[in-house]
Formats: C-alpha cells, sequence, structure tokens
C-alpha cells in the first residue's frame, strides 16, 4: 500500500560542492556513503549498501571541478513499494557564467502502479502523489548553488534519496579530481547506457511537501 508523503520542511544541505550516493532516515537508517567534498573529491565507491528495505550496489559520489556526479549501478527497494531501477544518477554543473546544467539519469526503473519512467524525466517530476520525486531540483544550500537528487522515495515512514548531487557557486580554476574511484563510478553509469548522472538521497536537502 502507497502511503502519503510525509509533511513539513525538512533540512537542506550545507556545504557546496557535495556529492552524496546514498542516504536514509526514517523506518531505516542508511548513512550518508559515500560523501565527495572539495576537500575529499574522490572517496572509494561503496560495493553495496544494504538496509533491510534498500540495496543498492556500486554506489558513488565525486566532485570534479564545478561538476558534482552521484549515484548507484543499481537498486532495490523491494519493502518500499516494490522499486526497483539500474543505474540512477545525478549531475550538477556549475557553469562560468552563474547558470547551472542539472541533470539525472535513470535506467530501466520499475515503479509498480506507472507504466513507463523516462530515462531522462523532467524536472521535479513527481509520481504516485508526490511520494517518489524524479530528477529534483532545489535551490541552495548556499547562495549561487542547486541541488540535483535523482530519486527521491518517501513511503512508509522512510525517506530515501539516490544520487544526491550539489555545485556552485563557480569556481575559476577548481580542481579536476582523478582516480580509480572516479572511473568506476562513472564506469558504472556508462554501462548502464547513458551519460554521467547522480542519483541522491540526503537528508539535507529535500523539499517542503504540502
Amino acid at each position: 500500500m502507497v502511503l502519503a508523503a510525509a509533511q513539513g520542511a525538512m533540512a537542506q544541505a550545507t556545504q557546496s560542492p557535495e556529492g552524496i550516493g546514498i542516504e536514509g532516515t526514517g523506518l531505516v537508517a542508511v548513512a550518508p556513503q559515500p560523501i565527495a567534498t572539495a576537500t575529499n573529491p574522490n572517496p572509494a565507491n561503496v560495493a553495496t549498501v544494504s538496509a533491510g528495505i534498500v540495496t543498492a550496489n556500486a554506489v558513488f559520489a565525486h566532485v570534479n571541478g564545478n561538476t558534482t556526479t552521484a549515484g548507484a549501478a543499481s537498486l532495490t527497494a523491494l519493502l518500499l513499494s516494490g522499486i526497483s531501477a539500474g543505474a540512477v544518477s545525478s549531475t550538477c554543473t556549475a557553469n562560468s557564467d552563474g547558470t547551472f546544467t542539472q541533470s539525472s539519469n535513470l535506467v530501466n526503473v520499475v515503479i509498480p502502479g506507472i507504466a513507463s519512467i523516462p530515462v531522462n524525466p523532467a524536472a521535479n517530476t513527481s509520481l504516485l502523489g508526490g511520494t517518489v520525486v524524479l530528477n529534483q531540483q532545489v535551490p541552495g544550500p548556499v547562495t549561487g548553488s542547486v541541488t540535483v537528487n535523482a530519486l527521491v522515495i518517501n513511503l512508509l515512514g522512510e525517506d530515501l534519496t539516490i544520487g544526491s548531487s550539489t555545485c556552485g557557486p563557480y569556481v575559476a580554476g577548481a580542481p579536476i579530481a582523478g582516480g580509480k574511484g572516479l572511473a568506476l563510478g562513472l564506469g558504472a553509469v556508462g554501462a548502464g547506457g547513458v551519460g554521467i548522472a547522480a542519483v541522491t538521497l540526503n537528508r539535507r536537502r529535500r523539499l517542503t511537501r504540502a
């Protein structure tokens, strides 16, 4: 049974840039992991996150100059209305002219009761009465920054975010990250047949649901 979305405001992100592969609060706590920041831009991927209600594989987050990406190669949330997915990711880029390039890629997403889920959904696509949000895009947490959450699920008392990417404001000459973790993360998304994107669950980045 699908329950209504939780009411009330939720805390905001506290820094930018920042990427979080997965995070959950409520029924079962899912610690934010991995976390990428300007000072730790390329954390090791998490092979498997299993927390009873959700299993995610090849979970990643990276900050690469003015671009943040986050997500997972696959997701199963059988206790949250049977939702599952292949590669889920979000990407956020702060451009030199003050604009942002924001996107989410969702491959083979299955949501019972929904006939078809687009690979590249429009910003803030709301499904099942707002209990599922695709490509959530919100301002903040700091002036000149934005956050993109690839997949947000709020069901049965659980608030789960996959692929959360925060970027901005633009920094000229921002360092470009590299390394094995970054390559594996981008490879996991590419294997799904999509461009770089990130998915996010972040207790600090949620919309206020009316």
